[in-house]
């Protein structure tokens, strides 16, 4: 392995650049981002890419060559781009400011009529890093309840929450187990998601409570038999 002082130099300089774009994919893979704020980590990095380009020759990402052209609200690979215009601006609470095509994309976002609006969730805020200098604006309160629409915060930035359930789903759902009943894979999949708000003590009590419910229906179908067989009788 080269260990001179120009590779040290050159390995550190680019661990410094892609430190900045491991924040973000890091962030977007392991945080239930909503949409709006994947969608501001991601114009940050732009911003902080292009501000850098402007700024003098010794900056870490001076021409670095990042290409913004992929990850911009109108990218080529942006499928619904008016809809997800519209859910950025909803989650922020700026849905006054929606274009008229976003308006339409987001129609099946509209609260119906004498709903009860939903408390907004509190937003993830991303820890503090170089190029989130750029980001300080100020939190819209998204909790209006003049806002028309329903509270959208479950319209997250990127698919990996899901990904990572359908991996879950695949160590459960094995070739030697896809006799089990469609319930108690659900069950399954729920208790092993959610295995911090459940203890064996829990299991043991739900397993009791299911034996008295099985000696009840059985208790239940004997009476129903010696009932019918005293009516045949009769």
């Amino acid at each position: 392995m080269d260990t001179s002082d120009d590779f040290l130099v050159t390995v550190s300089y680019h661990q410094k650049v892609l430190a900045q774009f491991n924040f973000v994919t890091k962030k977007l893979q392991t945080g239930l981002l909503t949409l709006s704020e994947g969608r501001k980590l991601l114009d940050g990095l732009v911003d902080f890419t292009k501000h850098a380009n402007q700024a003098n020759v010794g900056h870490i990402m001076y021409q670095c060559g990042f290409q913004s052209k992929y990850i911009k609200p109108d990218s080529l690979i942006v499928k619904a781009k008016h809809f997800e215009a519209g859910v950025v601006k909803i989650q922020r609470g700026e849905y006054n400011q929606l274009s008229d095509d976003a308006r339409i994309a987001c129609e099946s976002l509209l609260k119906p009529a004498n709903a009860t609006p939903a408390p907004a969730r509190i937003p993830n805020r991303p820890a503090m890093i170089e190029f989130e200098m750029l980001m300080q604006q100020t939190e819209t309160d998204r909790s209006s309840v003049n806002c028309p629409y329903i509270n959208s915060d479950f319209i997250l930035a990127s698919a990996a929450v899901v990904e990572r359930l359908w991996s879950l789903a695949g160590l459960i759902l094995t070739d030697n187990r896809k006799g089990m009943t469609p319930h108690l894979f659900e069950a399954l999949l729920y208790l092993k998601v959610n295995d911090g708000y459940w203890t064996r003590a829990d299991v043991v009590e739900v397993r009791r409570e299911a034996q008295k419910v099985e000696k009840s229906a059985r208790l239940d179908k004997h009476l129903r038999e010696d009932a019918l067989q005293e009516e045949n009788v009769i």
